[in-house]
């Protein structure tokens, strides 16, 4: 009978890698030998180890650390902890972001969380990007680098502006009332 591998376009291994990490709380609590680490890999990803998987894991962690996404960090009795980088973190959430909705409360309390931003031209890149997420994730957007919310959401918000690298950019605000906020209430019902 002949094996059916999965099929992996361009860096979704790595990027499932990475995932694997990330949810386990950034630091894979496995105490991991390096040169058995793509064999423990291959487990958390529930798949069959094989000698061509093993070598493909393999060359991904290693473009990882190349890249500055995960390290490998010396424990005790010689054994290696397998660590997500701060880049690392960034990334993962950036490319996990289309699974990313803000939560939206019971009840409005009455108060707008306002997001407003002045990100230099040199990062234009990311400013686009954060525009988008932040729409996409269920954010309004009242003005041009204005997005508001009904909803607790502080938390969530920071954490996308840092994962595109401009949380400094970027003020919350919350407040009584807006002036013409009809279209926002429309929006979000309420």
């Amino acid at each position: 009978m002949k094996k059916i591998l999965k099929k992996y376009k361009k860096n979704e291994r790595a990027k499932e890698i990475l995932e694997c990490v990330a949810k386990i709380g950034f630091i894979l609590t496995l105490m991991i030998t390096v040169p058995n680490a793509a064999g423990h890999i291959m487990k958390l990803l529930g798949m069959v180890p094989d000698y061509r998987a093993k070598t493909r894991i393999k060359r991904s962690l290693n473009t990882l650390e190349k890249r500055g996404l995960i390290k490998y960090k010396k424990g005790k009795n010689g054994y290696f902890f397998l660590e997500i980088t701060t880049k690392g973190k960034s990334y993962w959430l950036r490319e996990n972001i289309r699974k990313f909705k803000l939560i939206k409360g019971k009840k409005w309390d009455g108060f707008w969380r306002i997001i407003t931003f002045d990100i230099p031209e040199e990062k234009s890149n990311f400013r686009r990007k954060l525009s988008r997420a932040l729409q996409f994730i269920g954010m309004y957007n009242l003005e041009k680098s204005i997005y508001i919310y009904p909803y607790k959401c502080k938390e969530n918000v920071l954490k996308v502006a840092e994962a595109y690298e401009v949380r400094e950019y970027v003020r919350f605000i919350i407040a009584k009332e807006i002036e013409r906020d009809e279209g926002a209430k429309k929006f979000f019902k309420i």
